[in-house]
């Protein structure tokens, strides 16, 4: 018989852990056993989160271009979110930013930017130059995985 038909099978009085237990599974063990590894693996995650500590800048597209900008290259740096804001490399053209040509320093970040599509930057003169940001997710990733592994205990 199947796991399954053995449960269909079972009248009122009888009980899951009765069924294991003709089965000779040691129930209580085995939870005890997949409980001391989700602990184990929590600990993981916590090293992990510690190497990890804040969200990055992987990569920042033109939002809106602004204006009052000096025609050239430019680094623009990120004004919201908190820890260590984001640099990148741009061109002006016609005094609004026209491209980010490459991310010069990720930041780090423990509370993300507080509009992911159009953070506000500053240099080269800009007035309302925004940018929209993709984030590296690390902290948000590893809490929400914490938090389903602290279900589990």
């Amino acid at each position: 018989m199947t796991l399954h038909a053995d449960i269909v099978a079972l009248t009122p009085t009888a009980t899951a852990k009765n069924v294991f237990a003709t089965k000779g599974i040691n129930l209580a063990g085995s939870l005890a056993s997949i409980q001391q590894d989700v602990v184990e693996l929590q600990a993981k995650i916590k090293q992990i989160v510690a190497l990890h500590p804040a969200d990055s800048v992987l990569s920042a597209t033109v939002n809106a271009g602004g204006s009052g900008g000096t025609n050239g290259q430019v680094v623009i740096t990120g004004t919201t979110g908190t820890g260590t804001k984001f640099q990148a490399k741009g061109v002006i053209s016609g005094g609004a930013l026209a491209s980010i040509t490459s991310i010069t320093n990720a930041g780090s970040y423990t509370v993300d930017p507080t509009s992911l599509t159009a953070e506000p930057v500053t240099g080269g003169s800009l007035s309302g130059a925004t940018v929209g940001l993709t984030m590296s997710g690390d902290t948000a990733n590893l809490t929400a995985l914490s938090n389903i592994l602290a279900e589990l205990v």
